[in-house]
């Protein structure tokens, strides 16, 4: 793979991002990639939840309320903060509309993401089953976990993660970004230093609920096309059969 080159990168760090329908009837996920005035560092995907429980709000409104706050973030007293306090007043944002209109008591999402600071400090959160994966030294990890059914019954040891990939209940979640506040679980993780050529990946379950993690990892190593690399992550779900809407966001530290 090495050094990925766009007309999106900055000076350190090369951004990049695609969200595709694909065979779904609505588009419901978003997504940010955002630098901030001091060299700050946002990534996130959001998928809703629900369809006719406008699941499309849910998500839209997680990406608008980081992006209208980011700037903000060294008046929180520590990143984590930050997140989680961002991430519930987008849960009270949607509490508020379901309050008004019925037809939004359902409305949720997932999101996942990570900010980098200006001095390569890397944070990653998650709520539901988008992931974050850090690809270094030619080895690809997951950042986040699934808050979802098939991920505890592999955590306790009842079924293994090939067979997780598989199970009829792998797109049942057990928590999202909802009205439900109280019930609402928030990872944050302070995971080190990026380093250079490491590669971030934030994806929605239309990437990795049907392409397997080695295949993304053997993929992304030997990517050498001319489309951008998220942008080719997506049609390479879409080619293996996805259904979903599919987002990936894309961020390399070059130097």
């Amino acid at each position: 793979m090495g050094i990925l080159k766009s007309k999106n990168q900055t000076e350190k760090y090369f951004l990049d991002a695609y969200s595709m329908q694909g065979r779904r009837k609505s588009q419901e996920d978003n997504y940010l990639i955002h630098r901030g005035p001091f060299g700050d560092i946002i990534g996130l995907v959001a998928d809703g939840v629900g369809g006719y429980a406008h699941g499309e709000f849910a998500s839209q409104v997680v990406k608008e309320v980081f992006e209208n706050t980011f700037a903000q973030m060294d008046k929180f007293e520590s990143i984590e903060s930050y997140i989680r306090k961002t991430l519930y007043v987008a849960a009270t944002m949607i509490m508020q509309e379901a309050s008004q209109d019925a037809s939004y008591k359902m409305s949720s999402t997932t999101v996942s993401g990570f900010i980098i600071t200006r001095n390569d400090d890397l944070y990653v959160f998650n709520v539901g089953d988008s992931r974050v994966y850090l690809l270094r030294d030619g080895e690809l990890e997951r950042l986040t976990k699934d808050h979802s059914v098939v991920q505890e019954l592999v955590d306790a040891g009842r079924i293994t993660e090939k067979q997780a990939f598989y199970h009829p209940d792998k797109y049942r979640i057990t928590n999202s970004l909802s009205s439900k506040i109280t019930d609402m679980r928030i990872d944050v993780e302070n995971v080190g230093k990026i380093q250079s050529g490491d590669l971030l990946l934030a994806s929605t379950d239309g990437l990795h609920d049907y392409v397997w993690d080695d295949e993304i990892l053997e993929f992304v190593k030997g990517y050498t096309g001319e489309e951008p690399l998220a942008k080719a992550l997506c049609q390479l779900a879409y080619n293996e059969q996805s259904y979903d809407n599919i987002t990936v966001v894309v961020c390399q530290r070059l130097i």
